[in-house]
């Protein structure tokens, strides 16, 4: 297959690497935010203080808190690799059932997107020849 052109865009093969990264790297934060849980740990905001004007967190304060605990997360743990996956085997046992369902069906949409680009470039789709039709076209008659 010769170099693709800048119109093409990116190969299914990077397609499917990419989004089988990301898509790994999401069940990796859950893996350890579960090890994380069960060691004892907890991720919380920080609560301000009583004189605050703000009763409540805003919803922005919490979603960023929340990123950045799964970030530092999944981060913090790589060097826990082997007891984050002795605990999802051990203790977490669908969830491995999970992610390999979740991984096989990355895989499948990669090779499936590569069979339909094959089908593709090989009957690009057909042509329709349509004879030209007489429109009537109403003529103006004298009243």
């Amino acid at each position: 297959m010769g170099r693709r052109r800048a119109s093409q865009g990116m190969s299914i093969f990077t397609m499917t690497l990419l989004v089988g990264i990301v898509v790994t790297y999401l069940l990796w934060g859950v893996a350890t935010a579960m090890y994380d849980a069960d060691q004892g740990n907890r991720w919380m905001m920080p609560v301000p203080d009583q004189d605050a004007i703000r009763k409540r967190p805003s919803p922005i304060a919490i979603f960023v808190t929340g990123i950045v605990a799964f970030v530092s997360n999944s981060v913090m743990h790589i060097p826990a690799v082997f007891q984050v996956v002795r605990f999802v085997v051990t203790k977490r046992t669908w969830y491995l059932i999970v992610v390999i369902l979740v991984e096989a069906i990355v895989i499948a949409f990669g090779f499936g997107t590569a069979q339909l680009e094959k089908s593709l470039v090989k009957n690009p789709g057909f042509k329709t020849k349509r004879k030209p039709r007489n429109i009537a076209i109403p003529t103006p008659t004298d009243d």
